[in-house]
């Protein structure tokens, strides 16, 4: 018997797909120049067509394919097999397999190549993916306070935070390169002072200044989104997040008034849309994020390695290759922090992030088994049904 299901309908205005003044459209011309997707075609059905998707509000999502736009939601097939946990819930930047004849159902996910992930809201023991398939992440923030002209200012400039940005690092794929991007440049005074400062608490990150106000150097964010690729908007609301998508698309996003309390705007994004650049490239925007709470793969180590990339340089160095750089002899992390080569305050950063991911490893392991052993019973039930 064919599942009897509501008909789709578009989101109405003023959800997440109405927050545009003015049109954008995607369109699959913007998608194919990604230069995995004719390794990704291999990979699909000969009777299902191809879709990418470009935004996402609730359990709606909006599908670009070689037809056009479409509305979709998963098949009855695969919310069972989510359910179970042994497939994908479909995100913002994955590619799917949609039914050839009813281009409204999502029959199957095609394998990421990347995530943007985080612990589920709620939950201690589940991973909430907020993007698929990306390969910059731009970790948006504002100057540092610190810095501003004059105290009027500093409202605006309130959103940094070093330990922060070092924690959306460690969340990354190891696929997907972090670009900092410090906003409000055009509010501080000593901008090369503020970059010296900002690289020596980052040591080997890739740092903009920018103003997405006045469009000043808005071309080093630019540049490293060649066509092809698929870059991810991460950040607090307050930013300038929704201004930074408008000076890179031309588009005009509505934004909030910033509360003159605490310098916070108000958040502007409520799901998640895909941008088409005009230099051929995409650009994911997210919700604003003032914390996220680490979910490890079975590549956590890779993740810290890249926020503290001259803490792993030096961890090579210490007496054991288990060593945790808390209490161990021989560690020459913590001979590192003695001597004045790793701040006191990176390192406790460090060690807390480390624990994290322990904790998060441990949890994700036995999620694995509890999905293994659905599954199986599962699969049992239905060979039982088919016997009978």
């Amino acid at each position: 018997m064919m599942e009897r299901r509501a008909p789709l309908r578009k989101p109405v205005r003023g959800g997440s797909f109405g927050t545009l003044i003015g049109s954008m459209k995607i369109e699959w011309n913007d998608i194919t120049g990604d230069p995995h997707i004719d390794e990704i075609k291999k990979t699909t059905r000969a009777d299902a067509v191809l879709g990418r998707v470009v935004a996402q509000d609730g359990p709606i999502l909006e599908i670009v394919s070689p037809q056009g736009l479409t509305y979709a939601r998963p098949s009855g097939r695969l919310a069972y097999l989510i359910e179970l946990g042994s497939q994908p819930v479909p995100a913002v930047g994955d590619y799917v397999a949609l039914d050839s004849e009813q281009r409204t159902t999502v029959r199957s996910v095609i394998p990421r190549r990347s995530t943007f992930e985080r612990m589920e809201a709620g939950k201690r023991t589940a991973a909430q993916v907020v993007c698929a398939n990306v390969d910059l992440a731009l970790i948006v923030t504002t100057a540092p306070p610190a810095a501003a002209r004059d105290a009027s200012e500093r409202t605006e400039l309130n959103d940094f935070s070093v330990r922060r940005i070092e924690r959306f690092i460690a969340t990354l794929d190891p696929r997907v390169r972090p670009l900092v991007v410090l906003n409000k440049c055009d509010l501080i005074r000593d901008s090369a002072a503020v970059r010296g400062t900002i690289e020596a608490e980052l040591p080997g990150g890739d740092i903009c200044m920018i103003s997405a106000r006045t469009g000043a150097g808005i071309e080093c964010v630019r540049k490293r989104i060649p066509r092809g690729s698929t870059a991810v908007l991460i950040g607090s609301s307050g930013s300038g997040k929704s201004t930074l998508i408008g000076t890179l698309t031309g588009l005009e996003i509505r934004t909030s008034s910033v509360r003159e309390i605490d310098g916070r705007g108000r958040h502007t994004t409520t799901g998640r849309r895909v941008y088409a650049l005009p230099g051929g490239g995409l650009l994911i925007d997210t919700p604003g994020m003032r914390e996220v709470q680490l979910w490890a793969e079975a590549d956590a180590t890779d993740r810290l390695g890249a926020a503290f990339v001259e803490i792993e340089a030096i961890a090579s160095d210490c007496r054991f290759s288990d060593c945790q750089h808390e209490d161990e002899p021989g560690c020459a992390v913590r001979a590192a922090v003695r001597a004045g080569r790793i701040t006191q305050e990176r390192y406790l950063s460090y060690l807390e992030l480390q624990n994290e991911h322990q904790v998060s490893a441990e949890r994700r392991e036995k999620q694995e088994r509890l999905t293994a052993r659905r599954v199986a019973r599962a699969s049992r039930m239905r060979r039982r049904s088919r016997g009978g």
